[in-house]
């Protein structure tokens, strides 16, 4: 028996006859013919054994298959992003260095999903792969892109074109000579839209966690970033805390105010007045996939 983790495995089969559940492993049936590409050999521990894990591009499937759309964009983000879980670090997530590359990529999951045309979860995962967006660098910046770009339909603010940690050029001061200096920075969330004259409008919004940052070097840090962000043209910018995110109000009042900055008409639309009971209806329905989406990404605990 090989000892792999402290619970129960899953584990793929072929045969009905080898379905086995019990504390140590959990089997599941596959008939169908999986493309090139949906395992990886890893080292078993014994010659005896050849051990195979699923890649990231099946597994993404695999985790689509029976979950709502934004959880399975979810599971999309976290393989395409820039941070890893590490139980032993402040927060649970570390950043990926240059030299630890990301998972997978969208381009990779969306050519794995074209080539599973008989996979289980199929469907799911290549509408999901619309609002998967890669380089996010925490689970909860995965969560607050999701509840603020999402289409309407699915529970989201729909407020326009989501980029993970896009390079933002900022005024940085002058020098002696009195010449202008710019510098970088990299807001977690930036959200655009773009206007009919060529103009672009963005907002921009960063989490900046309670408990890892408070107190630290790294608070200062998020002040400045804030302050700098600020100062560029045509782009309003928030900074969002752990305690902000248990508080879909004020979620939903940053949005609305993001919302004005983009100039978007009001969400959802309706064909009928907000104040009919018609309308009142339609709109308690989409209050109610927004406080899903906040429940299952924002708010998770669930470990990606």
């Amino acid at each position: 028996m090989l000892d792999l983790h402290d619970g129960p495995v899953d584990f793929l089969v072929e045969r009905p006859g080898d379905l086995r559940r019990n504390a140590d492993a959990v089997a599941h049936l596959c008939t169908c013919d999986l493309p090139a590409g949906s395992f990886i050999q890893v080292p078993s521990g014994s010659n005896d054994v050849e051990l195979y894990v699923t890649s990231p591009e099946l597994t993404y499937v695999q985790l689509a298959y029976g979950a709502s759309m934004q959880m399975a964009a979810y599971v999309g983000m976290a393989l395409c992003a820039d941070y890893r879980l590490d139980p032993f670090s402040v927060g649970g997530v570390l950043q990926r260095p240059s030299s630890d590359a990301r998972v997978t990529t969208v381009a990779r999951l969306r050519n794995y999903v074209e080539r599973a045309a008989r996979v289980c979860g199929r469907k799911r995962a290549a509408a999901a792969l619309d609002f998967v967006w890669e380089r996010s660098r925490s689970p909860k910046e995965s969560g607050l892109a999701l509840f603020y770009g999402m289409p309407v339909r699915f529970g989201g603010m729909s407020l326009g074109d989501v980029t993970m940690n896009p390079r933002v050029r900022v005024f940085g001061g002058v020098d002696m000579l009195g010449h202008a200096r710019y510098e970088e920075r990299y807001p977690d969330i930036l959200i655009s839209r773009s206007l009919i004259d060529g103009g672009l409008l963005a907002v921009a919004f960063d989490y900046d966690a309670d408990s890892v940052h408070a107190g630290s070097e790294k608070a200062l840090e998020d002040r400045r970033r804030t302050n700098s962000i600020a100062t560029v043209d045509n782009l309003l910018h928030f900074s969002v805390s752990t305690t902000d995110l248990d508080d879909i109000t004020y979620l939903r009042l940053l949005g609305d105010r993001a919302r004005r900055a983009l100039k978007l008409r009001s969400r959802p639309p309706l064909q009928v007045a907000r104040g009919s009971a018609e309308g009142r209806r339609l709109l308690a329905e989409y209050r109610k996939r927004q406080e899903r989406v906040w429940q299952e990404v924002v708010v998770s605990r669930m470990p990606f």
